[in-house]
């Protein structure tokens, strides 16, 4: 037998709302401040898109330092985060079929598909060694493909994402490439065997 204290405070519904608001808020408020964290990336991420498409156009009409190209993308995101939160990656490329991919091979000699000594290569980079990046530093000249990568390191706005798992930054990566105008003529790449 449950003694008459106890079974009224069961059957007792004021302040039930208050208990339910209390086991409902922790979750909402997670749940809101994930949600404002992932909008806040987002719009980093199409902020430094759109500079480094704008930084692309600056570099394809010739003339600039990595420096001035640099700097678009700098501008354009110093009022959300710190110059000193983003790295850059910069090459060009004879083509872009070329891009992020070794330099294609010539002659096969074992069938392999892959490059072995003795085998011959279109040397698109002069550097006279067989690279498995067919790109060189810098913005390239004329008709070449000029690659551009910037990568943006930012706190999240709340502890809700690291709550989550979530690491400590945002890390965003956003990439570009253009044909540089072609005020010059592009050298053609000689063949070369090992």
């Amino acid at each position: 037998m449950m003694p008459p204290r106890l079974r009224r405070l069961l059957r007792e519904r004021r302040g039930a709302t208050a208990v339910e608001f209390a086991m409902i808020i922790g979750p909402l408020m997670l749940i809101i401040m994930a949600t404002l964290d992932l909008g806040y990336r987002m719009y980093v991420q199409s902020v430094l898109q759109g500079a480094m498409i704008e930084a692309v156009r600056v570099s394809s009409i010739g003339g600039k330092t990595t420096a001035q190209v640099d700097q678009v993308v700098k501008d354009r995101l110093k009022s959300l985060l710190g110059a000193d939160k983003l790295s850059f990656e910069r090459k060009s490329y004879y083509q872009f079929s070329y891009v992020k991919k070794p330099e294609p091979l010539i002659t096969d000699k074992n069938g392999n598909g892959a490059y072995d000594p003795g085998d011959c290569w279109k040397d698109v980079n002069p550097n006279g060694t067989y690279d498995t990046d067919s790109g060189k530093t810098g913005l390239g000249g004329g008709d070449d493909i000029f690659y551009y990568q910037v990568t943006a390191t930012f706190p999240h706005l709340g502890p809700a994402a690291r709550m989550l798992g979530e690491g400590a930054n945002h890390i965003v990566t956003a990439n570009t490439m253009m044909r540089n105008q072609p005020f010059a003529t592009q050298a053609q790449p000689s063949t070369v065997c090992s």
